[in-house]
């Protein structure tokens, strides 16, 4: 019998992959069904699924729920070379094997963490459970015990299989690094050399949950993951990772032996804190906020990770889950930590990103957006944030912040995933449509600008044309690749023309630490707009009609 929590979970990642490929999805398919059918049958077809547009080759979705189901599976529902193939995968060690095995083919292939399935309670062994230290304290109104165990590692690291990355949701960061930092290489190189001295190099695991350890288990305590119960791992993640990465990827002479010893002897130090009087949807608030933050900022960690518990961030991702499915959803953002798995979702973004795109949106500043410093950009002072661009939420209360970052929806928060958008497929799009041979002194300009100017680029189009389309009632959609194709080139030609114009204006990389450059344009762009001389400057408006029809059309083509 499949939940309705699997469902949702199964549907949220549909619809992000759907996304992430930009195909559009025919609005009255039953999502139930086709995910009851992938449930059942662990395979659905494009057939299941009605695209509207987009999708040239065949699609199938694969659900691997154990170790044999991807041989067993695709020997009964086979792809075609050029298929399009998601697999969906109830634990993290299947993602690591199928994509080792897609290596060879010839087919597009996305790997999606479904999650443990059924699963609510994970066993693991501890020793000398009865002399486990102990602490008791009220914080506010809620009891908050704390213990401290010495646990097998491998216990730790199979929770981590089959919960993945959620299982660091409230911590500070996820798990940031690919195995390669020094601190990963020393954690597998230990496990592979002396697993038994590993409890006395490793600085261990804080777990935070709201459920209280069962005391008369002999040689094991239970974690629980259900609709009252739930634990995180709000420090640690680093260890967890490298480690799964040791047991599961690790590959050559002798790993399984290794593997198999240090399943045995490696033993690592677990904290558990309890906050036992909180709900599941908010323990984390109560207590573990602080303890993340705290915990995490002994180890060297970035602005954006602490910003991230500021109230704004709270507030704003309170927002957009309101909006989710009111009429205007595709304007609302929200923002996600530094090392979260990616998704290509265009609602979701850094707290970084953010800052950029207000820097454009609010202050009409590429200089600020290119250069500013997250530190500087994300600085905090009272936990929160105190740069101008986020100055209005200091000292006040949460309700009062809530309505002022709607009201900014009203007027600049709007344009945050466009701008983000477009910077992004702006400097994806560059080398291609710029190439950086050599040409006359004028076009070299032309080039450094182009090159350097990916933020000039979108307070340009922001500032000229997507406002004026707004006056007009003219709907814009958010920027791609095919997009960049006829704006960049026709962009180019309004550069040209400025520096033809502005033959004493010299430009260099570092020009575009200030804003002289970018003011002496839109000054110029004005003065145009202010001339309205279609003949003597022709170059710019044909550049600007195919443009703003560039972006009427993929306005269209989004509907």
């Amino acid at each position: 019998m499949f939940t309705d929590e699997m469902i949702e979970r199964y549907n949220i990642i549909l619809q992000n992959f759907f996304e992430s490929k930009e195909y559009v999805v025919d609005t009255n398919t039953n999502y139930k069904s086709v995910i009851a059918k992938l449930l059942k049958n662990k395979c659905i077809t494009d057939e299941d699924i009605p695209i509207k547009d987009g999708l040239e080759n065949k699609l199938l979705v694969y659900r691997i729920e154990n170790e044999n189901d991807f041989d067993d599976i695709t020997n009964k529902y086979p792809w075609k070379n050029k298929s399009t193939v998601l697999f969906m995968c109830e634990r993290m060690e299947y993602i690591i094997n199928i994509r080792q095995k897609m290596k060879s083919k010839r087919v597009i292939s996305s790997f999606a963490f479904s999650g443990a399935g059924e699963e609510k309670s994970f066993q693991v062994i501890v020793s000398g459970r009865v002399n486990s230290l102990y602490e008791e304290k009220r914080f506010n109104d809620n009891v908050v015990k704390g213990y401290v165990f010495t646990a097998k590692l491998k216990d730790i690291i199979d929770i981590y299989n089959r919960r993945g990355e959620n299982l660091f949701q409230k911590n500070v960061r996820f798990s940031l690094d690919d195995g390669t930092s020094d601190v990963s290489k020393e954690i597998i190189e230990t496990l592979t050399t002396s697993p038994d001295e590993f409890w006395f190099l490793n600085n261990g695991i804080t777990i935070l949950s709201n459920a209280d350890i069962d005391m008369n288990r002999k040689n094991t305590i239970e974690l629980h993951h259900d609709d009252e119960r739930d634990f995180y791992v709000i420090n640690g993640a680093q260890t967890v990772s490298a480690s799964h990465r040791f047991f599961y990827e690790e590959k050559g002479e002798n790993s399984q032996y290794h593997k198999d010893v240090a399943a045995n002897q490696a033993m690592v130090l677990v904290r558990i804190i309890i906050t036992q009087n909180a709900k599941k949807s908010d323990f984390g608030t109560v207590f573990g906020d602080k303890m993340s933050i705290s915990l995490n900022r002994q180890k060297p960690i970035k602005a954006e990770d602490l910003a991230y518990y500021s109230s704004y961030v709270k507030i704003l991702n309170q927002i957009y889950e309101e909006h989710l499915e009111s009429e205007n959803a595709e304007k609302y953002f929200k923002i996600v930590r530094r090392g979260e798995e990616k998704t290509n979702e265009y609602r979701m973004h850094s707290l970084t990103k953010v800052a950029k795109a207000l820097f454009i949106i609010e202050r009409d500043s590429p200089r600020e957006a290119k250069n500013t410093s997250n530190d500087t950009a994300l600085a905090l002072k009272d936990n929160q944030l105190a740069a101008p661009i986020f100055n209005f939420a200091k000292g006040n209360d949460d309700d009062t912040i809530k309505n002022q970052i709607c009201q900014k929806y009203l007027k600049s928060y709007r344009y945050v995933n466009w701008v983000i958008a477009c910077e992004k497929a702006y400097s994806e799009s560059i080398d291609k449509l710029v190439p950086g041979d050599d040409k006359k002194d004028i076009v070299n300009k032309t080039q450094i600008f182009m090159r350097n100017g990916n933020w000039y680029f979108v307070a340009y189009l922001l500032k000229d044309i997507i406002h004026d389309m707004d006056s007009e009632n003219k709907q814009v959609k958010i920027c791609t690749n095919e997009t960049m194709s006829i704006l960049v080139p026709s962009f180019e030609k309004i550069i040209d023309k400025f520096f033809i114009d502005n033959s004493d204006i010299n430009v260099v990389v570092s020009t575009f630490k200030k804003n002289d450059l970018y003011e002496k344009f839109i000054k110029y762009i004005s003065e145009i707009k202010e001339n309205k001389d279609e003949v003597k400057d022709e170059i710019y408006w044909e550049a600007r009609k195919e443009m703003i029809k560039a972006l009427s059309d993929s306005s269209k083509k989004s509907n």
